[in-house]
């Protein structure tokens, strides 16, 4: 078994291809969620979006209604009374999946206090999460007061690697930009409204609280032979509970064992904190006194020509490499 400081490291994705196309990366969660509920009988929680399409965490029963939690959320979550929920469940001998941000996680470890053999904990790569108030301000420009009937972040109709932004109205239109366009998706993966402590984050460690950490394996350049269009996860391991669910869930699943380093190529945010943009004060004092977001946005994240055509550049390298590949 392959491992750096006790993490078993895998790759892989689901063999349901309608899974992964539901899902931000490789599927894995939905068949962990399956595990829990309909092997084990057990309880669900994780980030869903409420009838304002805010983030809050909620818990679920049923498999149908593992679909609200799947899908990546680049907001800061509200955790409302959920680790009394999580304690009181297990309280009662239920066995329960919690999946959160690593700091979510170590919160509900330190609020259980006790150890629960029937816990698994899973966390995720966490580039940081992003302020609710620049969600929300962000919905109303871009709605422009018409309904909305979802939202997905990571909309893979162009491919896992060319996902986009897509926002449905109830009048049947719909709004979509990829990563590069979306002004949201500019904004937050520049680090422009992420929260204060994410400049600092003392949970992206090798070791984690959680049981499993999830990702999406963006070094696959170093294991083109894994490629799939859907998408393909990167997935540590860090306890016997984790290794045990995992062989359970295998058979669903296209799985490789690899090199720790090679899984977080490309994946700085597992070990390295998001950097504070030097315009961050200027953003939210500019949408304080009521100035458009999407301008803010722009304004604080505009960048040289030079720094654009790299990436084009890098971007473009990538794409060929993966064309002469298949």
């Amino acid at each position: 078994m392959k491992r750096q400081m006790g993490v078993s490291t895998y790759v892989g994705y689901v063999k349901d291809n309608e899974i992964r196309v539901q899902s931000s990366s490789g599927g894995i969660f939905y068949l962990l969620s399956k595990y829990i509920i309909l092997s084990m009988h057990g309880v669900v929680f994780g980030a869903q979006f409420d009838e304002k399409w805010n983030v809050e965490h909620g818990y679920c029963e049923k498999i149908e209604d593992v679909n609200n939690f799947m899908g990546s959320k680049y907001v800061q979550s509200d955790l409302k009374n959920v680790y009394i929920q999580t304690k009181d469940f297990l309280d009662q001998g239920r066995w329960v999946l919690f999946s959160g941000t690593p700091c979510q996680i170590y919160g509900l470890k330190a609020f259980l206090k006790d150890e629960y053999k029937t816990l698994l904990t899973m966390d995720f790569i966490c580039h940081g999460v992003a302020s609710p108030l620049t969600w929300e301000k962000y919905l109303r420009e871009i709605s422009k007061e018409k309904e909305i009937s979802s939202v997905n972040f990571r909309d893979k109709t162009n491919g896992w690697r060319n996902f986009s932004l897509k926002i449905n109205f109830s009048d049947g239109s719909s709004y979509k930009q990829d990563l590069n366009h979306d002004y949201y998706m500019r904004g937050y993966l520049a680090n422009l409204f992420l929260r204060p402590s994410c400049y600092c984050c003392k949970f992206k460690t090798i070791e984690r609280k959680a049981d499993i950490t999830l990702g999406d394996f963006w070094g696959i350049d170093n294991m083109p032979e894994v490629y799939n269009k859907e998408g393909v996860s990167v997935i540590f391991v860090h306890s016997e509970l984790g290794q045990k669910v995992l062989q359970m869930i295998k058979g669903e699943v296209e799985l490789w064992e690899t090199n720790f380093w090679t899984a977080i190529d490309e994946n700085s945010a597992f070990m390295q904190s998001a950097e504070k943009p030097a315009k961050r004060e200027d953003f939210f004092r500019s949408i304080r006194e009521n100035f458009s977001l999407v301008r803010s946005i722009g304004y604080c994240t505009s960048e040289s020509l030079s720094t654009v055509v790299k990436k084009f550049l890098k971007k473009a390298i990538i794409s060929i490499k993966i064309l002469l590949r298949k």
